[in-house]
């Protein structure tokens, strides 16, 4: 028998999640996306790749603007939000009602320094006014990254 080993970046394990249904949510506090998976890492020095690409709409009835914002948790900690600009941001205008959907694209690297079962998942509110809705489809990969 023959051994080898994955050197620093390979790919060790990966899992995977789906948003089954329709959210939609005019919170400006975070709620579950229903975007989540879990992944046990084989070694606490190992990193986690976290790629989320949600279907995200926004739409409000007069037209205002339109913002979502995210964050994603390692089970009850937060990771990663988006502080800096909003995530995704609509506006069409002179009061017309609109809607916009449009598929998304978050990734980032995390180090959990465990290997304990790991719960990811993504949190979403709006930005103030107006629906954001995440669709059924939206998806979340994590892959173990060889430290």
């Amino acid at each position: 028998a023959t051994t080898s080993k994955i050197g620093n970046g390979g790919i060790i394990a990966m899992s995977y999640g789906f948003r089954t249904g329709h959210l939609q949510t005019t919170s400006t506090s975070y709620v579950d996306s229903g975007i989540t998976a879990n992944i046990t890492p084989i070694s606490s020095s190992n990193k986690i790749l976290i790629q989320i690409n949600p279907l995200m709409g926004l739409n409000h009835p007069s037209g205002q603007d339109v913002l979502a914002q995210v964050r994603i948790l390692r089970d009850s900690t937060e990771i990663f939000t988006e502080r800096t600009a909003d995530y995704m941001r609509y506006m069409i205008g002179a009061g017309n009602t609109d809607y916009l959907i449009a598929g998304q694209f978050l990734q980032h690297q995390d180090s959990p320094s465990t290997t304990s079962q790991i719960t990811y998942k993504l949190q979403v509110r709006t930005g103030g006014a107006g629906t954001l809705s995440c669709w059924a489809g939206s998806g979340l990969v994590l892959q173990e990254v060889a430290a």
